[in-house]
Formats: structure tokens, sequence, C-alpha cells
């Protein structure tokens, strides 16, 4: 049933009935939004719970960051649910002490803090897995539950859109002073060029559609499924590029001359985002996206961060020269994934919020 949901035809003569509106319409949508808002706070705390452990002597409280993360609990796939529970542990024990990226895992103890950033011992920032995977594992997760209601009202998409991490207002930026764009919206905007063809641009344009497919009548079923269709698609495609954007962080930053302990974190940060943009896709329902179990499988064992271990990601960043290059195998699989093109490739090295100043 899920699959007939998310891939319905989009064939339908486009009959002069169909309104679609120009601006997203933004009357009641704190009002159908109000649990995902919720959710979306209580993920934004446990971040910033997370974030304490930054301060080489701060301990994370275990006790506060498991109560955040207990809501989202009942809309995160069940696969990713097991590992977060002992990242979330890993985390908090890796927490308040220092730790030196050179050294092996054995060396390491439970990891530490490098560089105002938390390691577990093999030089993975687990903050970023649990955050950036709950992205898919969760917010893409409930969107896709969502989009199987019937009927279908706009209050779902609304909450769809807010689980986006978007605002009717749509602002394409994660830098404007109001409503600006969060969680996934915020990556889609850094990968979007504001062209008209970019995935965040694609998604509001879907999203308008939806709304316009459902206040004109259930005759236009099948324009909504293509609007739902082109919304999960973007939204996966925005990730899926962000996770490029930050494997070539990880190379750029690890290839220059002499690099230094701060180069090194600050790379071993981008790894670590990237991880996490992949590893959420892990279990969310067949049919209701693109990347596959045995695909996320396949890239994280080329990260060398494979859920089940062990994990050897340090060789990175400790043997370079030997290793580095192993991460282009993942961002080519990406591209062969998703069929991306050589200009979009090279497109999603740039923040283009920033180069845009938007």
């Amino acid at each position: 049933m899920l699959a007939l949901v998310l891939v319905g035809c989009s064939d339908d003569p486009v009959s002069p009935g169909l309104v679609v509106p120009g601006t997203y319409p933004s009357d009641n949508y704190l009002t159908n939004t109000a649990d995902q808002q919720a959710r979306l706070e209580a993920l934004t705390r446990a971040t910033s719970e997370m974030a304490q452990g930054r301060a080489s002597m701060n301990r994370v409280n275990l006790p506060e960051l498991l109560r955040f993360y207990q809501q989202l609990r009942p809309y995160v796939n069940d696969s990713y649910e097991v590992w977060v529970d002992s990242w979330i542990e890993e985390l908090h024990k890796s927490s308040g002490t220092l730790f030196d990226e050179m050294k092996s895992p054995e060396e390491s103890g439970e990891g530490g803090v490098a560089n105002a950033t938390l390691f577990e011992e093999h030089g993975v920032e687990l903050q970023q897995l649990i955050e950036k995977g709950s992205f898919a594992s969760w917010a893409y997760n409930e969107a896709v539950q969502i989009m199987q209601s019937s009927p279908m009202t706009t209050a779902h998409i609304d909450q769809i859109v807010a689980l986006f991490g978007a605002s009717p207002s749509f602002p394409n930026s994660d830098k404007v002073s109001t409503d600006k764009d969060r969680f996934s919206a915020k990556y889609a905007a850094l990968r979007d060029k504001n062209d008209g063809t970019g995935p965040y641009t694609r998604f509001r344009d879907a999203a308008l559609l939806a709304q316009g497919a459902i206040t004109s009548g259930p005759q236009y079923k099948a324009k909504l499924t293509e609007a739902l269709n082109t919304m999960r698609v973007q939204w996966e495609r925005a990730l899926a590029a962000t996770a490029v954007n930050y494997l070539y962080s990880t190379m750029d930053r690890l290839s220059e001359t002499n690099v230094t302990s701060v180069q090194r974190t600050s790379a071993m940060h981008a790894f670590a985002e990237g991880v996490g943009f992949l590893v959420g896709w892990y279990g969310v329902p067949n049919g209701a996206r693109i990347i596959t179990d045995a695909q996320v499988d396949e890239l994280l064992q080329i990260m060398r961060t494979p859920v089940e271990g062990p994990w050897t990601p340090y060789l990175f960043w400790q043997q370079s020269a030997t290793h580095l290059q192993e991460l282009q195998g993942a961002v080519q699989r990406l591209q062969q994934i998703y069929g991306f093109s050589n200009a979009e490739m090279e497109s999603f090295r740039y923040n283009w919020v920033q180069v845009q100043g938007r």
C-alpha cells in the first residue's frame, strides 16, 4: 500500500480547475503542526545537550538527553532506534575528558574532546550521527507515514513541510531574521542555486501543488501523488547531496600540506556529518526512498563505519596518504545511486546561501 501511495501516476491532463497557490497558505499552520514542532524542539534540545560535551571537562547529562530523544522514538524506524541508543550511551561515556585524534582506539579509552569537538575512541563525532541521522530516520520517516493518510488534507501537507524544517514563507535560507530554514530544509537551501532547479525550490513548488490539488478537489488525486513524490525525492536528494558536500570537505581538508590538529578535527567533524546524513536512511520503508539498505551498508563499509562494526575511520586522518582516496569511492557511488550529473556534483561543493548572500 505504501508503494502505491508514493509511486502513483502523474499523467492526468491538467484541468483549468486545478488552482495552485502562488504562495504557501499560512492559515492554521502553527496549529496544524503543533505536534511536529514539539518534536523538532525536542531534537533541538537533545542536540544542545550533546553539544555541552564539547567543553573538555563537561559531562553530557544522559538522563536529560534521553528525555528529549524519548519524544522522537514512536516515529523513528526500528533499525535506527537500536543503534541510536548505543550511540547516546557512548557519547555520554566519551564526554568529560580529552582526546588525541592521532592515538589508536586502544590508547584513547572512551574518546573525548579535541578542538572543541567530542569524539568517541575511533574518532567519530556521535552527535552528528544522532542529530543528522534523525532527519531521515525520524522526520522523513514520520512524513512518509503522514503521506499514507486517507484522505490527505492541507493540514497533512503543513506537517510534512514542518518536518522538512521549512515554513510557509519558504525563504530558501538559514540566515534570514525570521522563519529561517532548519533541519533538512536548511541543507536543501545550501545545495540550491536558487535558479528554479534545486532541491529546495522543487520541494517548495511541490508543496504548493499538493495544496492546490487537495483544495481543488478529489479529481486531482494523481496530481497530489505527483507532488508528494517530488517532495519525497527532493528531500532525499538534498540530504544525499549534503553527504557528498561533507565528503568533499573531508578529503580537501586532509589533503592540505602540513595538516594541523585543528584542520584534522575539522575534517573529522565533516566526515561524521557525511556518515550521519547517510546512516538515517537504513530501515526507512522500502518504496519510500531511492537508496536501499544494501546501498547504505555498501557506503558505510567504504567509509569504514559499518553499523555493526568494526569502525576504522581513523585511518583516513592518521594514514591519509594510504586511505583518504577511498572516500572518493563513496562520492562516486552516491552519484551512481542518485543519478547526479557531473555539474550537480560540482555544485554540491558550495554553500549557495553563503555564495549568493541570501
